[in-house]
């Protein structure tokens, strides 16, 4: 965990002047060099999560592309008879939908600007994403021929 920025420091130090109190700025401990978490030490473990979770997110992101895909042709086909406000409005609506959905709930979006491995940054960059993806995938029929029979 880094500690706080010197602009931070400054803003808490004007408040408590402030209050008539002093701010007095301590810096979390450093991290252990040599602790029992995985830190990168044993490895085996730790990929497999990661490839577990991977393949969530790319789910995620292919079913959040999907469906922005299939509301922007429902829009574009205009079946509602929306004016060019509302169908820009239901656009942005969508897109921003369709991103949230793609970033999911693994605190994806953090305060300094940085993104998980499943982001996107546009609409346009996940609809593009998606269709590349789309051309990796084994073509099927519609049928349940590539998918595993439960007992």
């Amino acid at each position: 965990m880094a500690g706080k920025k010197a602009s931070k420091i400054r803003r808490n130090q004007a408040r408590a002047a402030a209050r008539g109190e002093t701010y007095a700025y301590i810096p979390p401990p450093p991290p252990e060099e040599g602790g029992d978490d995985n830190n990168g030490n044993d490895n085996n473990n730790h990929n497999d999560n990661e490839q577990g979770h991977d393949d969530d997110a790319i789910q995620r992101r292919a079913t959040a592309a999907q469906k922005l895909e299939e509301t922007l042709a429902r829009l574009e086909s205009n079946p509602d008879n929306l004016n060019s406000k509302e169908k820009r409005t239901a656009k942005r609506k969508a897109e921003a939908i369709a991103l949230e959905e793609a970033l999911g709930n693994d605190g994806g979006g953090d305060d300094d600007g940085e993104k998980g491995a499943s982001s996107c940054n546009s609409a346009e960059e996940l609809l593009s994403w998606y269709r590349e993806y789309r051309k990796q995938q084994p073509q099927t029929d519609g049928t349940n021929a590539g998918k595993k029979k439960r007992k």
